[in-house]
């Protein structure tokens, strides 16, 4: 923002012109193609803001922003996960400009969230006999501890899968949480289908445990704290055979065939770009099924 002062007198009046989003300019870009950790660079003009007030954030996570001087034009930031992001550039608290940003995994990644930055494991210590899973005893190689909280393993695979929207696909996968103890009776189990802006997430539980489930299918959002989500508890004693319809204008999800959820209204269109399949302790993914009329994404592993 710009002042100009004028005097008459013994009065002195200030004029302020506005700067509008036209006034800046934001652009991202990532070092890697494919691949995490990976440092996005962010050129970015700022000089018309009125004062030194200008942040980059990451994403839609506010705690992710770094301060920047208006006078520069390029910063970097570590992304520790791939997906999907809106990383912005705001000025005096506002946000001004906003760019798209896919950081893709390379194919799946194995990665177990303890701290705030991830330890990350190999393919082939992940990936056998036909399944994805990692065993008690690598997670404690890494000297990281299963109680009295246990971190959360997560099996990413974000790239550009072609022309999969949320409102007209089928997904397919079978998963077993795989760690049951006092620290993690809930067994929480996530599965989420990554979208540009918005994302789908299905919930699972040990049975009892539903009522801290969240659901959420793109802008359609239900909280087992106040909702029946009772059909997301499973036994995972065996795998959990889950399928996710849209079609429509409405999307059903099956547990082992067996219809568990209608979403009938708030399902938006956007591109689907990744698949993420979350344990609370560590778990084991059977198969991926991603399709639709004309696309087709499997992997047997």
């Amino acid at each position: 923002m710009v002042f100009a002062s004028v005097s008459f007198g013994t009065f002195k009046y200030v004029i302020k012109k506005k700067t509008s989003p036209s006034d800046y300019k934001f652009t991202s870009h990532s070092t890697l193609s494919a691949g995490i950790p990976n440092s996005v660079v962010f050129d970015f003009d700022a000089t018309k803001a009125s004062g030194d007030s200008v942040i980059i954030q990451q994403s839609w996570d506010a705690h992710l922003q770094r301060k920047v001087s208006k006078r520069d034009h390029q910063a970097t930031m570590i992304y520790y996960f791939p997906g999907y992001f809106n990383p912005k550039l705001v000025v005096e608290g506002k946000i001004v400009k906003e760019d798209g940003l896919l950081v893709r995994s390379n194919g799946w990644i194995a990665a177990l969230l303890d701290n705030d930055i991830p330890v990350y494991f190999k393919k082939e210590d992940v990936i056998k006999a036909g399944k994805m899973s990692l065993s008690i005893d690598k997670i404690r190689s890494q000297n990281i501890s299963l109680a009295p909280k246990p971190p959360v393993l997560s099996f990413y695979n974000v790239q550009e899968f072609g022309e999969l929207y949320s409102d007209n696909f089928e997904f397919e996968t079978s998963v077993k949480n795989d760690f049951r103890a006092e620290s993690s009776a809930c067994q929480m189990t996530d599965i989420y289908l990554l979208c540009k802006g918005t994302a789908i997430h299905v919930p699972l539980c040990s049975k009892g445990c539903e009522s801290a489930l969240n659901f959420f299918f793109t802008r359609y959002e239900v909280s087992g704290k106040k909702n029946d989500l009772s059909a997301f508890g499973v036994d995972f004693s065996s795998f959990v055979k889950v399928r996710i319809q849209s079609k429509g204008g409405k999307a059903r999800i099956f547990l082992n065939e067996k219809l568990a959820f209608v979403v009938d209204h708030g399902i938006t269109r956007s591109q689907i770009i990744g698949i993420d399949i979350a344990f609370q302790g560590t778990g084991s993914v059977d198969y991926v099924k991603l399709r639709n009329e004309k696309l087709r994404f499997e992997d047997e592993f």
